[in-house]
């Protein structure tokens, strides 16, 4: 199992909601993100690879690195 990251989009393409899952394969984690981000678009990402992404018209948000507190 691998964890995954569903980005729901605002109309602005800004992040409504993230919510993290882990499953067992990509087609399930895209099954579940049409079926919880429907009807606005949304990102699913694999670690830092975004493995889908709706809509043609922009690029996937750059997904924020974890950096440790100095």
């Amino acid at each position: 199992m691998q964890a995954y990251e569903i980005r729901i989009l605002n109309d602005d393409l800004t992040s409504k909601t993230i919510v993290e899952q882990q499953y067992i394969s990509d087609s399930a984690a895209l099954r579940s993100a049409r079926q919880f981000a429907e009807p606005r678009p949304y990102e699913v990402w694999r670690g830092l690879t975004c493995i889908h992404w709706t809509g043609s018209r922009y690029k996937p948000s750059p997904k924020p690195q974890d950096h440790p507190a100095a």
